[in-house]
This record gives C-alpha cells, structure tokens and sequence, in this order.
C-alpha cells in the first residue's frame, strides 16, 4: 500500500480490524527498517503493537500508544503473557527516528511512522539479501488507556480482556526491499 499521508509504499497487512502494519527495507540489508504501526482508538484511548515473531514472547516487539496528542513508539520485549512481562528493550542500542508526516493521534487511530536504526539483529528477523522465504510477525491492539503513557516504560494494558484484538500473519521479506529506501529514510 502507499500511504497518503508520507507517499511511502509499503509491504504490509491490513486486518479489517483497522490495524495496519507497513514496512520497508533497504534492497542491502542494513539493520534499519522503516515501519508503520496504524492502531485503533477508542475515544483516544488504547494502543497498538508488532511483533516480529509468531507469538509476543521472545522477539523484538514495537508498541505505539497516545499521550495527550503525542504519540509515543517504544521496542518492547515479553516475557511472559502479562501486562507487567513486556518490558523496555534495553538489549541494543536502537535509535527511532519520526516521519511526522505519518505520525498522529486522533479519536479513532494512532499512527506511528518511524525509521528504526538497529532493528534487524538477533532479537528481530534476518532479511537475507535474495531470500524469498516467508516469517510470522503478529500484531495486537486494545482500545483501552495506556498507564502513565507519558513515559516509555508504560504499562500496556491486556490486549485480550479490553475489546482488543491479535493475530499473526505472513511476511515476505524481500517484498519489503525497495530501491526508494534511502528517500524514505531521509524523512525521519
């Protein structure tokens, strides 16, 4: 899909849910990635996340919430089932960069649009340079606040028990590679 609002094309997935997930990467990998995280919102309330694994236990996760009209993006890592088990991720040095014009917060979505240098490592997914082999990633979202979401460390709240929703689903990696990369990437 291209996204109107950044004119970016993505590969991406796109549940009726309203959750929207896009992703490109650079035709040589490079450990950076630009991803799109789009959430539902329930009156404003509620979060979005991704998964780069089947399940929300062991990889690398990405969670998007709002803090008043901000939009905060932090990596995550689970440990288990529980709101408390998914914690900062503190393993690598991960720098995220916002491309404004793909990033908002309104009553009915959140959109998080930023290029993440360092993504792809041991804790993600390796996107071999010709390989036309699929992965699982899985996303999750809820309609319910965030606690403290002015800080990075915030609590998620249960995805499962608040009207929320979860699913995984395929990814071809060498469909996300684009030449368009490095302009992209000069929007962040």
């Amino acid at each position: 899909y291209t996204d109107i609002n950044t004119n970016i094309t993505f590969y991406g997935h796109a549940p009726p849910s309203g959750y929207r997930f896009g992703m490109v990467l650079p035709e040589e990998p490079t450990g950076d990635v630009i991803l799109q995280i789009v959430a539902p919102l329930q009156d404003g309330a509620g979060w979005g996340g991704l998964s780069f694994g089947s399940s929300m236990i062991g990889p690398l996760l990405f969670a998007t919430w709002p803090f008043g009209n901000r939009v905060m993006t932090a990596p995550r890592m689970a440990k288990n089932y529980t709101p408390a088990g998914v914690t900062l991720y503190t393993d690598h040095q991960m720098p995220l960069t916002t491309i404004k014009s793909g990033t908002f917060v309104n009553k009915t979505h959140i959109s998080s649009t930023f290029r993440c240098r360092g993504c792809v490592n041991g804790d993600s997914f390796d996107p071999t340079p010709h390989s036309t082999r699929d992965v699982i990633f899985s996303y999750a979202y809820s309609r319910t606040a965030v606690a403290n979401p002015g800080r990075l460390e915030a609590r998620l709240s249960d995805h499962t028990a608040t009207g929320g929703g979860y699913a995984s689903f395929r990814v071809v990696l060498a469909d996300a590679k684009s030449s368009e990369y490095d302009k992209y990437a000069a929007m962040a």
